[in-house]
């Protein structure tokens, strides 16, 4: 029991990360070339790196309920509608209904011609943002 228990402590102390969170330094030596390691050199300017270990540190729940207060909030502002927002999306419902080919750039900024599935997708859309934003 007892070689049981040592040898569990033993595995457990190698297994954790707190082991190999050691300090790391890196400098530049006089030819430019950059080093990193545990033991800096004592002539050289050196900095410590902030090494990542996995960990997180502990969170606080106890704003949990702020929070939330906030984020109903937000949506009651975003409730409210936006004359801007409504005429964008009347425009843009006007120009996908009357054009047959309707223009559009990618996330490549190239512009090309929307598919007739993307062009009722926006439509479905433009409908959606003027219901939720015009007041009639």
């Amino acid at each position: 029991m007892k070689k049981l228990l040592v040898s569990l402590t033993l595995i457990a102390s190698i297994m954790s990360p707190s082991l190999y969170a050691d300090k790391i330094y890196s400098w530049v030596d006089e030819k430019g070339v950059t080093h990193y390691g545990k033991n800096p050199p004592k002539d050289t300017p050196s900095r410590l790196i902030n090494a990542k270990t996995g960990h997180s540190e502990p969170v606080d729940y106890s704003n949990a309920e702020k929070k939330d207060d906030k984020k109903e909030g937000a949506k009651a502002a975003v409730a409210t509608p936006d004359p801007e927002r409504c005429a964008n999306a009347r425009k843009n419902l006007q120009v996908l209904t009357t054009n047959p080919r309707v223009r559009t750039t990618d996330s490549n900024g190239e512009q090309r011609f929307m598919t007739p599935e993307e062009m009722q997708a926006q439509v479905q859309t433009m409908e959606q943002v003027i219901a939720a934003e015009c007041v009639e």
